[in-house]
């Protein structure tokens, strides 16, 4: 496996888990502001701690997205 493959989390995605361990929507808000994902988040929690958790710990922690440009070139 490559470095380039291997994804490294930094004190900023740690300090984010940290805090959606106390409260699961808190993390995705400080990641994503107030926007779709935190209201699935929110219902999630409601409906168990666990789900909640989990959804917030992926979207912290999943690769961020590439661009869709036609030449090929990565988001800076």
């Amino acid at each position: 496996m490559s470095s380039d493959q291997v994804q490294s989390f930094s004190t900023s995605t740690f300090l984010l888990i940290l805090l959606s361990f106390f409260c699961p929507p808190f993390g995705i808000l400080a990641l994503r502001g107030c926007d779709s994902q935190l209201c699935i988040n929110i219902l999630l929690t409601v409906c168990g701690y666990l789900p909640g958790l989990v959804h917030a710990i992926y979207l912290i922690t999943r690769p961020p997205k590439l661009s869709n440009d036609p030449n090929g070139s990565t988001p800076a």
